[in-house]
């Protein structure tokens, strides 16, 4: 009995350690759900945590700028107190309202839509604000570009002139380094000259001594003679040999005697210690090949030593030769020779006296590769040397004055140097040459040289003394460097600052009508917006105003358009979109969209067409040239008062291609010819005379005149001051066969399509967009479409409801939301869902936007601000079927 409570026991704890266990694991599951939420929570609170870092950076920026925007936060401020005043009225009238609501069911409900027409308006107000923000933001982006673009081009002075220093000092490093090498040439001048004076001298020395010693010789000879007949007088002859042999070696010349054999049977001893021997009778005896020959010469000097004793050759006399020392030196000689002859004519001996020139031969090679260095480095160097005498004589001119200036060096000599000189700059150059003779000093001129083609460029000149060992100049060392590039780069310096001024008052000016151009529409939204919540409005007066903040609005789209369309164009992200235009009908839509503008003040629209429609298609931009007429038409409209406004285009043909020249013709009040070439400038009709000026950005026409650059055309304007104007533009004519063509505006204009919206209904739709205003106003849109309406604010929510949703036939999807973006969305829906249409629509109009949608998935792609007759063009392209 024990035994079985116990297992009864035991199985009760084995459950309820299951039932911990199972309560564990549900711990264990709640735990990291709980943890789950706790990193969204973490998550939630870390993007909240970088937005709120973020929208401090950006109140950072504001704060920067509060200046630039404190008339209009001023303004917004008692805008914002007025609807504080007003909506605290509101709620006390709201309260009294609720009071009687008994007894005024009728004006509560017509209060309740008041409040609902009012929130509306408010958030339509938030949205205008934010846009006006962002236009706010790109132009201080725009001005911080300038401004890096002017610190970069500052830089880049800098950069210059520390290159300018540079070249100057290692030109200050090459003027010392020529000083040096003339003084050092002038010096080796100097001891060639006096050894020149010493050999000759010595020249002079050995001529007296061989002279002395020719007479030495035929006193032996008579001596020898005389010998056998005059035995009693051989103690005289001993004499006399014993006096010449102390002649010889008192002697300053070297002196060799050799036999028909070419043994050496008498030296000095000059020659003794040029051969390094310390006594004549060393050398005495050896053969004069063997011992002081080298062996490269050897054969070559017994070849000629051989010619002379057989008397191929008749006389020695004066020549230079190599020697080889005791201690294998090679010394170079320069020898006197005579040949003793026997009865018969027979050389038997030969006589040489010499003088060991081989210092001498060293300075002369020196002096040589000295001369050579320094004619290669003036031929080598990039500018034009010369070197002038002391008397002004020209007497070098390296091989660049001769290729720039096309004049020989004979005509350069004398006083023909200064033919190249611009004839302005003549007698500056010859003043200030006489001053650097007159001061000894450096000369220095910046002038211009003509060169070979008669073009004068701008050159430095220069030049140093070099003074002689006395102080006394005796030459004068000059250089011409081209600083043509410096002098052109001065200038476009000069032009760039004058440009940056201009475009800082245009900046400036730009700035101020900015501030009126928004203003004004904006006074006409917020104003008439106003006026909308006073009771007692008939339905008329309603009309009224909201189609006076609807012309508004649109004039606030044109400007802020016109100032992104501008910052493309100058940023290089404007791309030319090339396909068939049909001219004649851009003419004609053109005509029927404004003519009702000019029926307003009573002109009339002319237009004029010579092409029919099957010539006037040519490859071309459609929406830029639509833009440039458009433009040119608002224009005319504008600027006149009464009269015709002519529309039209020619064919022309006398030029290299085929071309249309388009024309618009107005009789308004013209353009004061100075102001002619100024009004294609930016921001130009913000600084003309207040006769002239109407509203608008300035950017209309250089807008135009970039985009007719674009597509390899010109745009000028005749114009006369108080007749009118006619601006003219021309497009190649690039002519293509007839198809149909149906322009954007076609489809986007209300006056041109029919709202059909009976033809395409029972949809499922789902709109994915973060911004509640911009959600409602999509959903208004498309209800009547739909018969499904689904919503999604997040690209996370977006993918999850088309999973749960495949029969959705719709989506416009925003493209810029935070997390998951519009673009990332659409490539996962397109993972499990190839068929259903989704349009991207997006605030952002840069190049490429277009093109990236459609590679993420996207069927096609709309612009904010949403144009209702363009979303349902959309929904009956691919619904109506």
């Amino acid at each position: 009995m024990e035994n079985r409570s116990k297992v009864e026991l035991i199985c009760k704890v084995n459950e309820l350690l299951e039932d911990k266990n199972s309560l564990n694991i549900q711990k264990e599951e709640l735990v990291a759900g709980l943890i789950v939420a706790n990193d969204k929570i973490s998550l939630q609170k870390d993007e909240k945590k970088k937005r709120a870092i973020e929208l401090n950076f950006a109140n950072k920026e504001k704060e920067k700028r509060a200046s630039e925007l404190n008339i209009a936060n001023l303004e917004l401020n008692f805008q914002s107190e007025e609807k504080v005043k007003r909506a605290a009225e509101f709620v006390i009238a709201h309260i009294e309202l609720v009071h009687q609501s008994e007894e005024k069911e009728k004006r509560a409900a017509e209060l309740v839509i008041a409040n609902k027409e009012l929130l509306y308006q408010n958030k339509e107000k938030e949205k205008r604000a934010a846009e006006l923000i962002i236009a706010n933001k790109e132009l201080l982006y725009q001005n911080n570009e300038k401004e890096r673009r002017a610190a970069e081009l500052i830089i880049a002075n800098k950069e210059l002139l520390y290159q300018n220093d540079e070249k100057e000092k290692r030109a200050a490093e090459l003027i010392i380094a020529n000083k040096e090498l003339f003084f050092q040439n002038k010096e080796k001048e100097k001891r060639a000259a006096e050894l020149i004076i010493a050999n000759k001298e010595l020249l002079f020395q050995n001529d007296e001594k061989e002279k002395r010693a020719a007479e030495l010789i035929i006193a032996n000879k008579e001596l020898i003679f005389q010998k056998e007949e005059k035995v009693k007088r051989a103690a005289e002859l001993i004499v006399a040999k014993d006096k010449a042999e102390l002649y010889l070696d008192i002697a300053g010349s070297a002196f060799v005697s050799l036999d028909k054999n070419g043994t050496i049977i008498l030296v000095n001893q000059k020659f003794s210690e040029i051969m390094e021997y310390d006594k004549s009778e060393e050398l005495m005896g050896k053969n004069w090949f063997e011992t002081c020959i080298s062996y490269q010469m050897k054969e070559k000097t017994k070849k000629i030593y051989s010619d002379v004793m057989k008397g191929e050759i008749k006389e020695l006399h004066h020549r230079e030769s190599e020697i080889v020392t005791k201690s294998g030196k090679r010394r170079l000689i320069y020898w006197n020779s005579t040949l003793i002859k026997d009865q018969d004519g027979e050389v038997i001996e030969i006589l040489a006296s010499g003088i060991d020139i081989t210092e001498r031969h060293k300075s002369e090679q020196e002096l040589i590769k000295s001369k050579n260095e320094f004619r290669l480095l003036a031929e080598s160097m990039p500018q034009i040397v010369w070197v002038i005498l002391a008397d002004g004589t020209n007497i070098y001119f390296n091989q660049q004055w001769v290729n720039y200036t096309g004049l020989t060096l004979e005509e350069s000599y004398g006083d023909g140097w200064l033919t190249p000189f611009h004839p302005d700059e003549r007698t500056l150059t010859l003043d200030a040459w006489d001053n650097a003779v007159a001061n000894n000093a450096e000369y220095s001129l910046e002038c211009r040289l003509r060169r070979k083609d008669g073009k004068y460029l701008w050159w430095l000149v220069r030049a140093v003394p070099i003074l002689d060992k006395n102080g006394i100049v005796s030459k004068w060392f000059g250089t011409c460097t081209d600083i043509q590039h410096i002098k052109e780069t001065e200038v476009k310096l000069m032009k760039a600052k004058e440009r940056a001024e201009e475009s800082d008052q245009l900046k400036s000016a730009f700035l101020a009508n900015m501030s009126h151009e928004i203003r004004t529409p904006m006074n006409g939204i917020l104003g008439f917006a106003d006026l909308l919540k006073e009771p007692g409005l008939t339905g008329e007066m309603q009309q009224e105003y909201i189609s006076i903040i609807e012309k508004s609005g649109a004039r606030m789209l044109n400007i802020i358009n016109d100032i992104v369309d501008i910052s493309k164009i100058e940023a290089g992200l404007m791309e030319v979109d090339i396909q068939e235009a049909n001219i004649n009908q851009q003419i004609d839509f053109i005509g029927t969209f404004f003519k009702p503008q000019a029926e307003e003040k009573e002109l009339q629209i002319i237009i004029n067409k010579p092409l029919s429609d099957e010539e006037s298609i040519i490859k071309s931009d459609t929406e830029k040239i639509y833009s440039v007429l458009t433009n040119l038409v608002k224009n005319a409209i504008k600027f006149s008062e009464k009269g015709i406004i002519e529309l039209g285009y020619t064919l022309k043909t006398d030029n290299e291609g085929p071309e249309l020249e388009f024309y618009v013709k107005d009789m308004g009040i013209g353009i004061p010819k100075d102001r002619q070439k100024h009004v294609f400038k930016r921001f130009i009709q913000a600084n003309i005379s207040n006769k002239m000026a109407r509203q608008g950005t300035g950017l209309g026409l250089a807008i135009s005149k970039a985009y007719v650059k674009m597509l390899k055309g010109k745009l000028w304007v005749e114009s006369k001051e108080g007749i009118g104007s006619t601006f003219y533009f021309t497009l190649p004519y690039n002519h293509e066969s007839p198809k149909k063509i149906l322009l954007e505006n076609d489809i986007i204009n209300l006056n041109l399509i029919k709202e059909d919206t009976a033809k395409v209904s029972n949809l499922k739709i789902l709109v994915v967009e973060d911004d509640a205003i911009s959600a409602m106003i999509i959903t208004r849109i498309v209800k009547a479409n739909s018969k499904v309406l689904l919503k999604a604010q997040t690209g996370y929510e977006a993918v999850t409801i088309c999973r749960d949703n495949p029969d959705i036939n719709l989506i416009l999807m925003d493209m810029q939301m935070p997390g998951l973006n519009g673009f990332e969305a659409t490539k996962q829906i397109r993972e499990f869902n190839k068929e259903v249409v989704i349009i991207a629509q997006t605030a952002f109009t840069l190049a490429g936007d277009k093109e990236r949608t459609i590679e993420a998935g996207c069927n096609d792609y709309i612009s904010k601000p949403i144009n209702k007759a363009a979303l349902l063009s959309l929904l009956h392209k691919y619904f109506d079927k």
